[in-house]
């Protein structure tokens, strides 16, 4: 699903840009990878990779969903790596570049229960809340009804119509995407 997610993002992002090449970031969870001992580790282990893709009006669905796919594996390695220091170390833009826009999509339900200890405490809802925000961030996540998706944006940041229009032309994006790769299990 995250692939479906981030190959309908970028085909968003080229259509409301008019540009073929759009990098955004995804937001991962990096407990997979903790070293050694830090399974006890508290906290959120959370960074952003670059996704960057090509979207040409020649790419057919499915090829797109692969070439993010093998973007996907190919990142793995790296999504320890602070997004400051790949741009640092990597590139030759200024040191502050920054990521405009970047997608998360939670594999969970909204209503997971979670228990530490004697605590017991249930997810309403994942938002994120940072005063030094920078990033437009579209949120997924398996709700009751199918999938929940919502848009946090910078305020004064983007005309509030096309703010608001971006989750409808996501979500119709992700299920045309979706109907051409049949059934998500």
């Amino acid at each position: 699903m995250a692939t479906a997610i981030k190959a309908a993002w970028a085909y968003v992002l080229t259509q409301e840009t008019g540009k073929t090449d759009v990098l955004f970031g995804q937001v991962t969870n990096c407990r997979g990878i903790l070293p050694d001992g830090g399974e006890g580790m508290v906290g959120m282990c959370l960074n952003t990779t670059a996704v960057l893709v090509e979207v040409k009006p020649t790419n057919r669905v499915r090829d797109l969903l692969a070439m993010v796919q093998q973007q996907h594996i190919k990142s793995v390695e790296y999504e320890t790596n602070d997004w400051f220091d790949i741009v640092a170390r990597s590139t030759s833009w200024s040191a502050d570049t920054d990521l405009d826009s970047g997608v998360l999509h939670e594999n969970f339900p909204t209503l997971h229960e979670m228990t530490l200890g004697n605590a017991t405490g249930q997810m309403i809802e994942p938002i994120f809340e940072d005063s030094k925000w920078t990033r437009h961030l579209l949120i997924t996540f398996p709700g009751p009804q199918g999938l929940v998706t919502f848009f946090v944006t910078r305020k004064g940041a983007l005309d509030n119509t096309m703010a608001e229009g971006l989750v409808p032309t996501f979500n119709d994006t992700l299920v045309r995407f979706l109907d051409v790769i049949g059934p998500v299990r």
